[in-house]
């Protein structure tokens, strides 16, 4: 049978039914879509435990940019069960998912949105020159003069979704944007930095040059020690906040 939900009012209908998979130390089945990346991902995050964690603290706020269809949300939820997440993804299929796969963990709160340097409004870019489609997991931002109805879909800063939050303190902050580390990463990145005890972030220059140079050089003033892990860059701060 196939698969639909409504999220903000919208309904969304996937042509073939979720494969619905339990996971050994999470209290409820991820879904995922058939012949995506979704299959891949899932890989990563349960079988190659890029995301495994052991922490003295527990964290008390996790921020997952870029958070695809939930899955290390969902993972942290288990692993975490007092921290407050947000779960912030700008692609309105994947959020659908998103939401579906995390809504019975009540300390996860999902956001419709794209991480960025600055509020309001961005497009989102879902095919390459060639106009092949980038993937799920593979959605980029892009700014423009022109807002594409279409496309578009809410920017908001880290400091916003901190605030947001009502806590002081980032613990754990994933970030996996495609590209978009750039202009994140940019001269008021201190702001956020400076409240964020732990950075977990996927590098994209093989998207955009310059995506490492503008996050180690955002980095360098606050003295991380860091460490990588297959795809994943890890920035842990010396004495916690």
């Amino acid at each position: 049978m196939n698969f639909e939900f409504k999220v903000h009012d919208q309904t969304y209908r996937f042509p073939v039914a979720l494969i619905q998979l339990q996971v050994p130390g999470l209290r409820y089945p991820v879904g995922l879509r058939p012949e995506t990346s979704d299959s891949g991902a899932f890989a990563q995050v349960y079988l190659e435990r890029d995301y495994q964690l052991t922490i003295v603290k527990p964290p008390r706020l996790i921020i997952d940019a870029g958070a695809n269809i939930g899955l290390v949300s969902a993972l942290f939820a288990n692993q975490f069960p007092e921290a407050k997440i947000l779960s912030v993804e700008p692609m309105a299929e994947n959020f659908a998912l998103l939401c579906e796969n995390v809504g019975r963990y009540p300390n996860i709160k999902p956001l419709h949105a794209a991480v960025w340097n600055k509020s309001g409004t961005i497009n989102l870019v879902t095919h390459d020159q060639n106009n092949q489609f980038l993937g799920h997991w593979g959605i980029q931002v892009r700014e423009s003069p022109v807002t594409d109805p279409n496309s578009a879909v809410r920017a908001m800063t880290i400091s916003e979704i901190l605030e947001f939050s009502g806590l002081p303190v980032i613990d754990i902050l994933k970030i996996d944007i495609e590209g978009a580390e750039v202009e994140l990463f940019d001269r008021n990145a201190h702001l956020w930095l400076s409240k964020t005890n732990m950075l977990i972030i996927e590098l994209h220059d093989r998207f955009k040059p310059g995506c490492s140079d503008a996050v180690y050089n955002a980095m360098k003033p606050f003295g991380f020690m860091t460490f990588k892990r297959a795809e994943n860059t890890f920035f842990i701060r010396n004495i916690p906040l």
